[in-house]
Order: C-alpha cells, then sequence, then structure tokens
C-alpha cells in the first residue's frame, strides 16, 4: 500500500490518511520553498493540491529548486511542477494556475481551499495571503528562508498574523541568499505542519514563530501575541 509507512503512525492512521485525501490545498509560489512542500504533500496523499505561480524557470533557480532540470529553462513552472508530481502520484489532483496572486484575485483563486501554503518571497504576496485568509479563517501555513536562517508560523483568525508582527515593514535587501539544504529543511517542517493541521494533531504552531538557524542547528520556538494595532483582529 502506498501510504502504509505513514498509516502506521498512531498520529496519523486510516482516518488521518482519509482527511489528507480529502484535503484541498493551495500552494502560492513553486520556487524553492515550493517546490519541496509540493513534494512532500503529493507523496504524503493530499488529496487535490492548487499551485499558483506565474513565474519561468530561470538557470538561477536550479541550486535549490529540484523539481526543474536545465531543459525545463524558460518552461512555466507551473506546467513543469504538474507533470513532475503527477508522475510521483497519479492519485492526487493538481491544478495549476499560472497567475500571480494579487488582491484583486485572491478569492477566486483561494476558493473552495481548506488551507493555504505560502512560500512566495515577497512581503506584498504575503501580506495579501495573510489578509485573506485571517478575513476568511482559513488555516495558513507561512515559511521564508534567507541563508542559512528562516521561520515557520500557522495562522489562523484569533491567533497572531504577519501584521501583528509588523512583516509588512519587512524591507528585502535585493536577492534572497539561497542553498538548497537550508531550503529544504526549512521547507520540510513547513510541509510537515501542513500535514499537521489536515491530519488534526496537537502542538500546532499557532500562536509561535519557529526560528530555524541552519548556522548553529538551533531551532527555536518564539510565543507571538495579538497586535491591538492588528486592523485584521
Amino acid at each position: 500500500m502506498r501510504y502504509s509507512r505513514q498509516t502506521i503512525m498512531e498520529c496519523i492512521g486510516d482516518k488521518g490518511q482519509k482527511r489528507l485525501s480529502n484535503a484541498k490545498v493551495a500552494v502560492i509560489g513553486a520556487g524553492g520553498l515550493g517546490c519541496f512542500v509540493l513534494n512532500e504533500l503529493a507523496l504524503a496523499g493530499v488529496g487535490y493540491i492548487r499551485i499558483i505561480e506565474d513565474d519561468n524557470v530561470s538557470l538561477t533557480n536550479l541550486n535549490r529548486q529540484f523539481i526543474y532540470k536545465e531543459s525545463d529553462i524558460s518552461n512555466s513552472k507551473v506546467k513543469v511542477a504538474v507533470n513532475y508530481l503527477r508522475e510521483r502520484n497519479g492519485l492526487v489532483e493538481l491544478d495549476g494556475v499560472e497567475e500571480r496572486l494579487t488582491e484583486a484575485n485572491a478569492t477566486e483563486l483561494l476558493k473552495n481551499i481548506d488551507i493555504v501554503v505560502d512560500c512566495v518571497d515577497n512581503v506584498e504576496t504575503r501580506m495579501v495571503v495573510n489578509d485573506y485568509c485571517v478575513d476568511k479563517d482559513i488555516p495558513l501555513v507561512e515559511a521564508a528562508v534567507n541563508g542559512l536562517h528562516g521561520f515557520v508560523m500557522a495562522i489562523r483568525k484569533n491567533y497572531p498574523c504577519l501584521r501583528c508582527i509588523g512583516y509588512e515593514n519587512t524591507k528585502l535587501k535585493g536577492v534572497n541568499e539561497a542553498i538548497g539544504a537550508a531550503v529544504g529543511i526549512v521547507a520540510s517542517i513547513e510541509a510537515l505542519e501542513v500535514i499537521k493541521i489536515i491530519v488534526g494533531m496537537n502542538e500546532l504552531l499557532y500562536g509561535n514563530m519557529l526560528m530555524i538557524d541552519c548556522n548553529d542547528y538551533s531551532i527555536e520556538k518564539v510565543p507571538l501575541r495579538l497586535s491591538d494595532e492588528c486592523r485584521r483582529h
């Protein structure tokens, strides 16, 4: 049986696997984080995955975005990712959307979705996703990585969001530093948090930010609080 090694886990079992197969997940961004997240969710048996990405494959992607090959350069990331994942698990329904998510199309692109995974590398899109998911009370798993450092957090309506920590004021410095091994560590935790939420496990990251330092291999769970100044709460 395809999923037997995870269904024998007490925290998943047949009931949890059924929840995975019934889940509808949107992954925004099919870059460094997105490649790892998409792969893990598909292999775990998430029943429906919507991939939202408007970029094409470039040479600089290939040090960490393992879904793509040299022959894929200039091709649509969404199309390549759908083909890649389909070959790895034909049981998963894949919906590729070649668009950039914005405030204007968020409602259309995220309709009928149970949980959203943010794998983008820009503040503007993150805030659009954050605001939509908080307003609609849709579980959102956020992650970011720069060089050897990254974070993962889970967000819902009654828990701290990106605006609560002032993330909209973040200033990114040019091109993000990225090495595949560090991206994979952060993205694997992000994917695992999605699976835990779907299955209904305890000890989730709501109300916390998990800080990952791959330089000294330290991980710290930092408690967050709702901000009185956050206009989403």
